[in-house]
């Protein structure tokens, strides 16, 4: 038994370097930061303060989200901003008051800092009462992480 979980630890870890990733964006790689909500009509509602999106050249995007988000490849984060599990599947969510309620436990938090921070995705989970949350899945160092 000990020497499956060796063997199996050891090909997890060669599956991360397969991949040119490190443990610590590996166990990261599931968590978003909410970057706004986009209403039935395709505009911002509202975009949420403390996220600057930026190409990959790390200049300010702005516009609408249907010409920011496919140029989009990483932040700039200027508060801590609270991470959460990632809603890509296609079950309506509900208000967002509701979505991104916390019971005031502490979570994990991407910290403010200078450096950008790589996207790995966005997603676009659809509200109940229309319109859509814009979810980012970061590619976080373990260093920019804190429970809060």
């Amino acid at each position: 038994m000990k020497l499956h979980l060796k063997v199996s630890g050891l090909l997890a870890f060669i599956g991360l370097l397969a991949l040119n990733l490190s443990p610590a964006q590996a166990q990261n790689t599931n968590t978003c930061v909410l970057a706004g909500r986009v209403n039935e009509a395709g505009n911002w509602a509202p975009q949420l303060a403390g996220v600057q999106l930026l190409d990959a050249q790390g200049k300010v995007l702005r516009g609408t989200p249907e010409t920011v988000l496919p140029r989009l490849k990483q932040i700039a984060v200027s508060k801590p901003l609270p991470l959460s599990a990632c809603h890509a599947s296609a079950t309506p969510l509900p208000e967002l008051k509701e979505a991104t309620a916390s019971k005031r436990e502490k979570s994990q938090h991407l910290m403010a800092s200078a450096q950008p921070i790589e996207v790995g995705a966005v997603y676009r989970p659809s509200l109940r009462s229309g319109g859509s949350l814009i979810e980012l899945q970061v590619l976080a160092p373990q260093a920019r992480i804190a429970i809060r």
